[in-house]
């Protein structure tokens, strides 16, 4: 009978593992990792803190140029889908000719002018050079109402309001193009202004039509070149676009009176 054989030894011990660096730095156990829990929970309000960005720091991304209107003037000829009659009768709170009542019931009457004359300005954050080479409309021809009669509600005289800047445009001219003058009407091809924080630049744009008859919704957009790149800035005009209409030259008309400014000529 054989002898039984001999029990197999146990493995030796494992060499003594240096502890991580982790944990040399949180001294391990527990303690490591409710500080691994801290550490991902700080970086977490780190986060939000970022997308929240602190007034304080300088803005991420800087806001762009911006438009905004500062009045807006109507020519002194209207086109109306009403006749003489219906457009002589106008309500007794219409206290006379050259009054914004006059036109804004007018224009409840689907009366539109055949030339604006919206003056605006360009702001910005920060300092910037920018080209102004005109404007691009989105244009759209309105079908109805057709329009009967022309209507003036403020006869003018000889004088002509002349800002710093004008630009020009007929809206139903293809190709289109733009009539940009300076503050004595000499034509320019394009023009650059200068903006620091703060500062704010007046252009007056002026829209009209060539032919008669026709309504138009108008979207203007300034067109500008800024660090070299081509942009288009919109207009605004409370989420509505502009309307201007072609003159009626063979219709009857009406007029209610006079008074001694009008709207830069439109040039020829």
């Amino acid at each position: 009978m054989s002898a039984p054989a001999a029990p197999t030894p146990p493995p030796p011990p494992s060499p003594p593992q240096p502890p991580s660096r982790l944990k040399k730095l949180l001294g391990g156990g527990k303690a490591a990792w409710t500080a691994i829990v801290a550490v991902v929970a700080l970086v977490g309000t780190a986060v939000g803190a970022a997308a929240a960005w602190p007034q304080w720091l300088p803005p991420r991304h800087l806001p762009e140029p911006k438009i905004s209107v500062v009045s807006r003037e109507n020519s002194f000829r209207w086109s109306t889908p009403k006749t003489v009659k219906e457009i002589t009768k106008t309500p007794p709170d219409i206290k006379g000719a050259c009054t914004s009542e006059l036109e804004s019931w007018l224009a409840s009457q689907g009366s539109v002018p055949n030339v604006i004359s919206i003056r605006f300005v360009i702001t910005t954050e920060r300092e910037e050079s920018i080209v102004v080479l005109g404007v691009r409309n989105r244009v759209q021809r309105i079908g109805e109402p057709k329009m009967i009669t022309n209507v003036i509600p403020c006869e003018v005289g000889g004088g002509s309001l002349l800002y710093v800047r004008n630009i020009y445009q007929s809206v139903d001219v293809y190709p289109p193009a733009s009539v940009i003058t300076d503050e004595n009407d000499k034509q320019l091809k394009r023009f650059t202004v200068n903006l620091s924080k703060g500062d704010a630049a007046e252009i007056n744009l002026t829209l009209g039509v060539e032919s008669s008859g026709g309504v138009y919704e108008i979207i203007p957009e300034l067109e500008i070149m800024k660090g070299g790149k081509h942009e288009f800035l919109p207009v605004p005009n409370n989420g509505r676009p502009f309307r201007v209409a072609g003159d009626l030259p063979e219709a009857p008309g009406v007029s209610f009176g006079s008074d001694h400014d009008s709207l830069p000529p439109f040039p020829q």
